[in-house]
């Protein structure tokens, strides 16, 4: 069960990914004709509560589940990346929480909760970021995904640059598509994360039901 909530959750997480950047082009504006719009119907902190929110809630549930088919569960090194991962995803849910759940950051600038939670949401990426390649370098030995097992470690390296390119960029006046492009390759690995993970559920689900019924045919056969 918390495989498959997990596998759904990376699903969701990753296109609300883009959701939230698309959102979040638009609300803030990153060219002149568009600053300050709204995304249907919501205003930028609507969108944060709306949709950053439950993306960051997701990505943890993802996490959670993609750490559940691990074979080395002894594993330190990788224990330690899924927590200091897990540790970033929860500091971005709480981040967000004290950001624009509590005050309206337009309003309230000077809000020491404001401040709190902005600082979190900046520190967040940077702990998700080491955990994840940490934990996606332990990955790499997992029999699991086998050619796709690169996923999680390209999770941890893509967090920080696309981030950083999509702040760049805004001061930029770039094009709505090329801005909203940046978030495409590191949402589609956590939408393959959870495409592949139902798939090698489905897989040995469907392997453990045949050779289920296999047994039981030679074990009726035998009587």
């Amino acid at each position: 069960m918390k495989i498959k909530v997990g596998a759904l959750a990376a699903i969701l997480g990753g296109v609300l990914f883009v959701l939230q950047t698309v959102a979040w082009s638009l609300t803030h504006g990153i060219q002149p004709d568009n600053s300050y719009a709204r995304f249907l119907g919501l205003s930028a902190r609507q969108v944060a509560q709306t949709v950053d929110t439950p993306m960051w809630i997701c990505l943890l549930l993802a996490l959670i589940g993609l750490n559940a088919l691990r074979i080395e569960q002894d594993n330190r090194w990788q224990q330690l990346g899924f927590l200091t991962a897990a540790a970033g995803y929860a500091l971005a849910i709480i981040g967000t929480i004290l950001y624009v759940w509590i005050f309206d950051p337009d309003f309230y600038i000077y809000s020491p909760v404001v401040h709190i939670g902005r600082f979190l949401l900046q520190l967040a990426p940077v702990v998700q970021s080491v955990g994840m390649v940490l934990f996606g370098v332990m990955w790499l030995r997992q029999p699991r995904f086998r050619r796709w097992n690169q996923l999680p470690l390209l999770i941890g390296l893509l967090l920080l640059p696309t981030l950083f390119l999509r702040d760049y960029l805004a001061g930029q006046s770039p094009s709505l598509l090329q801005y909203n492009l940046l978030s495409l390759p590191y949402a589609l690995c956590w939408i393959l994360i959870g495409y592949r993970t139902i798939a090698w559920r489905d897989y040995y689900e469907r392997l453990f039901r045949q050779t289920h019924s296999i047994c039981c045919r030679w074990h009726r056969s035998l009587r």
